[in-house]
């Protein structure tokens, strides 16, 4: 009787214990909009500005990313990743194959054809998919964590 009791008080602590990992493992409601405000932004400055603005463009994203990421940090207490951890990696390569592929295709029909709309919606599609891939990431380390 005394041991099925210990089980059962084991068991439901090792459950909170997890809830509170998962809880603090998530980023926080705005961590994906604002990366995915700055880097569909960074590419629609690449794609339309000329000279110095293209590298003002990519220092400010410089700079901007990691201060997002340090406030991330500082409300969460956890990184987003650690490289070479798993599916986190495997988001991010596809993130960044994926947005350099949309960044390429973008640059080519801005740059070569002069269609300047293309820009503004590969910027927007950059928003998108970091925001909706931040998502599947959040779901996917949720999903692994409840098992």
């Amino acid at each position: 009787m005394e041991n099925e009791s210990t089980a059962g008080e084991a068991l439901a602590i090792a459950r909170q214990s997890r809830t509170a990992a998962l809880r603090r493992s998530r980023a926080a409601w705005w961590y994906y909009p604002a990366t995915g405000s700055v880097l569909g932004g960074t590419v629609v400055a690449v794609l339309l500005a000329h000279g110095v603005g293209v590298g003002v463009a990519v220092i400010l994203m410089a700079v901007t990313l990691p201060i997002i990421e340090f406030a991330r940090r500082r409300v969460t207490g956890t990184r987003t990743t650690e490289a070479g951890r798993g599916r986190a990696t495997g988001y991010a390569a596809v993130f960044l194959v994926v947005a350099l592929a949309a960044l390429a295709t973008g640059w080519f029909l801005v740059m070569e054809q002069g269609v300047t709309w293309v820009a503004w919606v590969t910027g927007l599609a950059v928003f998108i998919l970091m925001v909706v891939g931040g998502w599947v990431f959040e779901h996917t380390l949720a999903t692994s964590m409840n098992r």
